[in-house]
């Protein structure tokens, strides 16, 4: 059997270790595509791989728990750790022994759909019920507040999301992709890493809240992301400070991601190619010198995003087509004249014309 080679370029640029700021964030929302040349079968959809993005941050679910995945087949030894030593140590390459593997097929992960999320009771917060895989469990839905940047568009999509489909309703390859668009360090395993580090930043926070909120059986998981947090070497620095000066230091506690943030202090982008210009007010107007609320960067960013959808109608639709996508069942075809292609929105398959011939390419 051939091995799976899904993600040859996962680390490419290495395993990325700097916590992403929601400046950052802000960063990565302006790079949202509104146009695809060369990769038609992810389809057009900025609310979609914006609020993609803004699940990630903020939650830290692994890719197959949000989109889902397909079975899959994958080999596992037979040997046990000791017997591989045991054959290594006789001069046996133990994967050359007959029989050295069995095929075993994953289970099908059915992703976030639409009534896996549902408002609180308050209606200031989203709960999220996502399963937790690799054997892990989750007892209660994660909370995302309202009031906190970019959930906003997750709540977009989720309530323009039918009964029982998939709020992402893409393949686990296609959600890869679209992350790398927004830039080719990112994978999706890294947000995992980023809400980790916050929240272990959070000197309230203890193992047995990362094990609750991250899904996961394994205490030596949880004192794992605490050592790479830091927060021990920030609490010990304190105590020297103490004992030698007689001054006690607080380690000042970061933010918790269910509380609004402070009034905070907000740079331009560097800008480096005019692909990633919208318009110069625009940006401006985005990223301002300073921010009361959280709910001022969602406000600029829809509005952006409602121009985005504008443009792309008036400038590349010449035609809509009532009949249903052959694909999906859903009337979502369009028309894009610089291409000369028909696109499903919702499910990305295409097909070209040619002389008012119907070329099927998807």
């Amino acid at each position: 059997m051939v091995e799976r080679k899904h993600y040859i370029h996962r680390y490419k640029y290495g395993k990325q270790k700097r916590q992403m700021t929601i400046n950052q964030l802000t960063e990565l929302m302006l790079k949202v595509k509104k146009d695809r040349k060369n990769k038609f079968y992810l389809g057009i959809d900025p609310l979609r791989d914006a609020s993609l993005l803004a699940i990630f941050y903020w939650t830290g679910l692994r890719l197959a728990e949000v989109v889902g995945d397909r079975p899959r087949r994958f080999k596992v030894s037979i040997f046990s750790m000791q017997e591989r030593i045991n054959l290594r140590q006789q001069g046996k390459d133990w994967r050359k022994e007959p029989n050295a593997y069995i095929i075993k097929t994953s289970p099908e992960r059915p992703g976030i759909r639409e009534e896996d999320i549902e408002l609180s009771e308050e209606k200031e917060a989203l709960l999220i019920y996502a399963l937790a895989l690799k054997h892990g469990k989750r007892e209660s839905p994660l909370k995302l507040s309202l009031s906190l940047p970019y959930v906003d568009l997750i709540k977009q999509q989720w309530e323009r999301t039918e009964t029982g489909e998939k709020v992402w309703n893409l393949k686990r390859e296609y959600a890869w992709e679209i992350i790398k668009e927004f830039d080719p360090k990112l994978y999706s395993h890294y947000f995992r890493f980023n809400r980790a580090s916050t929240f272990v930043k959070i000197p309230t926070t203890s193992p047995e809240h990362l094990l609750e909120w991250f899904g996961w059986t394994q205490l030596q998981t949880a004192y794992h992301y605490l050592a790479l947090g830091g927060r021990r070497i920030d609490e010990m620095s304190a105590s020297m400070v103490e004992q030698y000066t007689g001054k006690k230091t607080e380690v000042k506690p970061e933010l918790s991601i269910l509380t609004k943030e402070p009034e905070t202090l907000v740079e331009e982008p560097t800008i480096k190619t005019k692909s990633q210009l919208l318009k110069t007010e625009e940006i401006k107007q985005v990223v301002i010198r300073k921010i009361e609320k959280p709910q001022v960067i969602l406000h600029k960013t829809a509005r952006i995003q409602t121009e985005i959808e504008e443009e792309k109608i008036n400038s590349k639709k010449i035609e809509y087509s009532e009949k249903t996508c052959p694909k999906c069942n859903k009337p979502s075809l369009e028309y894009f004249k610089d291409r000369h292609i028909w696109g499903c929105l919702n499910c990305g398959y295409t097909e070209k014309s040619v002389d008012n011939h119907k070329l099927l390419t998807g």
